[in-house]
């Protein structure tokens, strides 16, 4: 059944049925909702995933839907009655997007396991191409269906033969990672876009450069041309969608629409698509934006506990709310932002607390104040990550560009202590500073004015959680993992499939809880090496702590969620901010 009102978490991807009747998104609830465009509403929903879909496909002919997953898998189905038509295993990580070729016949998909895949529409593979060096982001097929380009971490953009996956071209010369590319309806122009806010314009014959764009000061995500090639479109992090003749490529228009999680980019007859933190796609023109399916979540991003019986819950409606842990009762909105707050934290005190948000900001409040009393504008980039230092007077930040900031609010101050490759994920105060883990997978430290660094396993860190001179990290592929601070390895924990999104330790420090995209609580005795999993929510986790004798878990549903879950993982309490 298709909820009335759409995806019940973030929608992270979106495409145009060929005929521009029907839109598909894809979403953090792992789930895929058709769409009427015309008018704005959900048609039917397709289930089957087990973790986030990070990518949707419609097939030229608009029968069959292609979807890419964090569970390792790509699917087919049917679009006319949602039915799965074909499960695509082989992968050994998160699948990041899907393509239909030009015959329709066959998919490309792109993975984090650093390959690209190429299948027929029932599911047999018929091609590993393994040339990249890091994660495969995207992929695009040329209109000859001959040949694909594929773009990497390593920072570069492939060509190669889709019959035996022999490289034409390497295209080279980005500073950072190759988020997206998309070829022109010729085949005779690449662009790709670049983690250091630039986009690329390339000759495919040649594999030169012609035209180099850094109008935006962060992160670009995805780009796309228009069907008849007069148009580049980008998505960047700063919330605008960014139009380009081509021609000379050329600034045309800048879309920008508050509450967008540009991390995807299609056309439409009616405008340029891309996701967002509500229920369903924003659909962005020049004479306006329309959103799909447009009702606020609560969905949890993050929370911090401020006191011993206080929560405060930072959501995707751009709303900050404090719970009441004790009564088991939400005490409604004390915050707000622009856009959704993606982190929070309070003082020791609970007196103060700090939120960041997709709005690009930093806001201090006091918790007898409605208003902030403090407030950051950024560098341009979402706050993703944020901490207060033990004395309160010092705020600690991550962005999504990968800066770490540090602000001496006594002194209105801000300095860069130091910067990871792509977003910072987590930021955890220690002692004398802080720890932060990122999408590079290193471990940074800044404490008495030294830095110390380490590569914390293969891939991205989600989170980062401390106990004394020990540290337990959240990993995309690693799962839990357990370090001494200076980096020695003391043990892990990988019993769970699924991707980690939250780690913490327990009270005393005994055992490690663990959030995972799948619904499912992960707890664990280094000690003893006794685990338990607990699968308490439908939804995805997206935080851990401790708290009582057990963990604090919260969920991205449209109720936003919390759940007590005791010492074996069992939920014993559940609280609602929409209640």
């Amino acid at each position: 059944m298709t909820h009335p009102h759409g995806h019940t978490a973030p929608t992270s991807c979106a495409c145009s049925s060929p005929s521009g009747t029907a839109i598909a998104s894809g979403s953090y609830d792992r789930s895929i909702i058709l769409w009427d465009s015309e008018r704005g509403e959900p048609i039917r929903r397709l289930s089957g995933h087990t973790a986030l879909v990070n990518g949707v496909d419609w097939s030229p002919d608009g029968q069959m839907i292609g979807s890419a997953s964090s569970d390792h898998t790509a699917r087919i189905w049917d679009a006319s009655s949602g039915r799965e038509l074909a499960l695509l295993e082989g992968h050994r990580d998160d699948v990041n997007a899907i393509r239909f070729s030009p015959s329709g016949n066959h998919v490309a998909t792109a993975s984090f396991d650093g390959t690209v895949r190429v299948w027929s529409v029932k599911g047999q593979c018929l091609l590993i191409a393994g040339h990249h060096a890091a994660d495969v982001n995207s992929v695009a097929w040329f209109p000859d269906g001959r040949r694909l380009a594929a773009c990497s971490d390593d920072r570069t953009v492939s060509v190669f033969d889709v019959g035996d996956g022999r490289i034409r071209k390497v295209l080279g010369g980005h500073l950072d990672w190759v988020d997206d590319i998309a070829i022109d309806p010729t085949g005779r122009m690449l662009a790709s876009a670049c983690l250091d806010g630039s986009l690329s314009i390339w000759d495919t014959v040649s594999g030169e450069r012609r035209f180099h764009i850094d109008d935006a000061r962060c992160v670009v995500k995805a780009v796309a041309f228009s069907p008849d090639g007069s148009e580049l479109a980008s998505a960047a992090y700063d919330g605008c969608i960014r139009i380009y003749e081509t021609q000379r490529f050329s600034l045309r228009a800048t879309l920008r629409h508050e509450g967008l999680w540009n991390r995807t980019l299609a056309w439409t007859p009616r405008g340029w698509l891309t996701g967002s933190f509500a229920s369903g796609p924003s659909l962005l023109a020049e004479d306006g934006a329309r959103d799909l399916g447009r009702q606020s979540n609560h969905g949890i991003n993050s929370f911090t506990l401020a006191g011993n019986d206080t929560a405060l819950i930072c959501s995707d409606d751009g709303g900050v709310y404090a719970m009441d842990l004790a009564r088991r009762c939400s005490l409604g909105q004390v915050a707000h932002h622009r856009a959704a707050v993606l982190c929070v934290t309070a003082t020791r005190d609970g007196s103060r607390f700090a939120t960041g948000s997709w709005d690009r900001r930093i806001l201090v409040w006091d918790r007898n104040s409605k208003d902030p009393i403090a407030e950051w504008q950024g560098l341009g980039d979402p706050v993703n990550a944020i901490a207060f230092d033990a004395t309160g007077n010092h705020l600690f930040a991550g962005t999504f560009n990968g800066d770490i900031i540090a602000w001496d609010l006594e002194r209105n101050s801000t300095r860069v202590l130091g910067k990871h490759q792509g977003s910072v994920k987590s930021i955890a105060a220690s002692k004398n500073g802080i720890v932060s883990v990122g999408r590079d997978g290193r471990v940074k430290s800044f404490e008495r004015g030294r830095a110390r660094c380490f590569r914390a396993g293969s891939t991205i860190l989600n989170d980062v959680s401390l106990s004394g001179e020990r540290l337990a990290t959240a990993s995309r592929r690693d799962g839990v993992q357990l370090w001494q601070t200076s980096g020695e390895l003391i043990g892990a924990f990988s019993a769970h499939p699924c991707s980690a999104k939250s780690v913490a330790f327990a009270g005393d420090g005994s055992r490690i809880g663990a959030s995972y995209y799948d619904g499912t609580v992960g707890l664990w005795n280094p000690q003893t090496g006794e685990t338990q999993l607990r699968t308490v929510a439908e939804a995805s986790l997206s935080k851990i702590a401790p708290y009582d004798r057990g963990f604090l878990v919260s969920a991205w549903d449209r109720a936003g969620s919390l759940i007590v879950v005791d010492s074996s993982g069992n939920d014993v309490a559940r609280m609602s901010v929409a209640a």
